[in-house]
């Protein structure tokens, strides 16, 4: 869970940042998609879940990633999207055993964890 999630100013946090618009405004889309939803249910009309897309930041050491998938996270969680609102920040040594069979179970392990939140792999290119 975040702290002092229910004051939470997503466009402060959004200024905060440097260049991003474009995932910038995707955020923004979809703060707008869920209180549009938010609306027509208390107008009792049925809406389907909000379904947030999986996300994936490239680019080189320092530009903000994991600043961003970590305030992607908090966004979430102030949203009221996420079941357990809670972020899994793993790298490859969370993911992979050294021993053969014990890789799946592992990753098992951590999709169970982060199940209802968010799973945030750092440096995912190195499971490759």
């Amino acid at each position: 869970y975040f702290d002092g999630i229910e004051n939470f100013d997503l466009e402060h946090e959004l200024s905060l940042r440097v260049g991003q618009d474009e995932i910038k405004q995707q955020i923004r889309d979809f703060k707008h998609e869920i209180m549009l939803d938010a609306r027509r249910r208390t107008l009792g009309m049925e809406v389907d879940d909000a379904a947030f897309p999986h996300m994936l930041f490239l680019g080189p050491p320092g530009c903000g990633k994991t600043s961003m998938a970590r305030l992607i996270a908090q966004i979430l969680a102030s949203f009221g999207v996420l079941q357990a609102g809670h972020l899994v920040e793993v790298q490859r040594a969370s993911l992979v055993a050294g021993v053969i069979g014990a890789t799946a179970i592992k990753t098992r392990e951590v999709l169970k964890f982060a199940k209802g939140g968010i799973l945030f792999v750092d440096e995912a290119y190195r499971l490759a």
